[in-house]
Order: structure tokens, then sequence, then C-alpha cells
């Protein structure tokens, strides 16, 4: 009997605790032309701040920050379907 409190108590934590899983990155998309100047420019701020947001493990809580860029080359369409 001196074991049910504390047996009833275990179970009740096992039973509702968190059990989802955190993801391991963040991905997110960017598509814009490399040759504008424009596009230079956010080409090197978005890789500046995704280095910065990565060396900083309090930031995402140590999930990585995962940039994909993609070039339109002027064309929205174009640089949507373009493959890496």
């Amino acid at each position: 009997m001196n074991l049910a409190i504390p047996s009833v108590l275990l179970l009740i934590f096992c039973l509702f605790q968190n059990v989802t899983s955190r993801p391991s990155a963040v991905n997110i998309g960017s598509i814009f032309a490399f040759n504008s100047t424009i596009g230079k420019a956010a080409k090197m701020a978005i890789s500046a701040a995704v280095e910065d947001v990565n060396s900083d493990p309090n930031i995402l809580n140590g999930i990585k920050l995962v940039v994909t860029l993609r070039n339109s080359n002027c064309n929205g369409f174009l640089g949507i379907i373009e493959e890496h």
C-alpha cells in the first residue's frame, strides 16, 4: 500500500508527458534573382543571418536553420521549377 500513491503518480506522469518530438531543422525557401542588386544583397544578408542564428544555440534551442536559395533569373515560374 505504501507504493500505491507513488506508483499512480509515476503512471500519471508517464501518460501525460509531452511525447512530441522537436524537428532537427527549420527549412526556409527563398527565390530571387541573384544577378540583381537586391538579389546580391539579399543573398549575402540571408547567408549572414543563417550563420548568426546557427552559431547561437539559444536562438532556436539547438535546432538548425536551413535556407534553400533559388535563382529566379528574373522569372518567378522558372525559379520555382528549377532543379538544383
